[in-house]
């Protein structure tokens, strides 16, 4: 027996079920993963996901059943795999390393501690075929994309050409001028210009002296009672003659 036979019975058995035992060596279990998008955008199809375990639960003799179907007939399996892992055994505590083609690889530590990488690479569903990782498609992948041209049907072009049976009644065309349309919003009056600087200053002037008069006229009749505004309004209202005559 070799290390190939051993992959070989390893593999297809985790395949198919989720847990083997390897008598002397460990514990494989098999669970299966869905599919995922990874970081980088790559689609990761679903797997079995495959674990090892130093610890050897209760031995059903799946394993050795299995590799005698591989062996001469006639030949004992146990003791033939009793060899073999004692000479796998040796092998990784010097190498620290041993690859199961098509399962994953064994390692061993300076204490001798076994343990597993899977090779998930090898371990899609084996119920869903042709599952294989897709690259993203970049934007700049699809200028590398041959432009393909368009293939026309002409067939579909001679049989519209051919006149058809009972062909429904078309509708009568309506001339466009008969057409009602629909009524035209009203414009909207466009909004009233800003008065120049000059109109704003005369408006200004104005609303000044408007507010001076209303100002002076307050003052009189508060103020007229005064002899010094009598005498001004007398000056204002009247002439030095007038004055004169009033006796003022």
């Amino acid at each position: 027996m070799d290390l190939e036979l051993f992959s070989k019975c390893l593999k297809d058995l985790v395949r198919s079920h989720d847990e083997v035992v390897v008598p002397g060596l460990g514990t494989f279990t098999a669970q299966n993963v869905p599919g995922e998008v990874a970081e980088d955008g790559t689609a990761i199809p679903p797997y079995r996901k495959i674990a090892y375990s130093t610890a050897e639960r209760e031995d059903d003799g799946l394993f050795l059943r299995f590799l005698a179907k591989y062996l001469p007939e006639g030949t004992d399996a146990a003791q033939t795999w009793q060899d073999f892992i004692e000479d796998f055994s040796g092998e990784l505590d010097e190498k620290k390393s041993v690859v199961i083609e098509g399962v994953g690889e064994l390692r061993a530590t300076a204490r001798k501690i076994y343990y597993f990488i899977g090779d998930t690479a090898n371990f899609e569903y084996p119920d869903v075929p042709g599952q294989e990782s897709v690259a993203p498609l970049l934007p700049e992948d699809y200028a590398e994309q041959e432009s393909k041209p368009i293939e026309i049907d002409t067939g579909e072009w001679a049989r519209a050409d051919e006149p058809e049976a009972e062909a429904p009644a078309q509708e009568a065309e309506v001339p466009a001028e008969s057409v009602p349309q629909a009524a035209e919003e009203p414009c909207q009056e466009d909004d009233e210009p800003e008065p120049s600087p000059r109109s704003r200053l005369i408006g200004n002037i104005l609303l000044i002296a408007f507010v001076v008069m209303i100002f002076m006229m307050i003052a009189v009749t508060l103020l007229k009672d005064l002899p010094w505004m009598s005498n001004l309004l007398d000056h204002l209202l009247y002439t030095k003659e007038e004055l004169q005559i009033l006796g003022k």
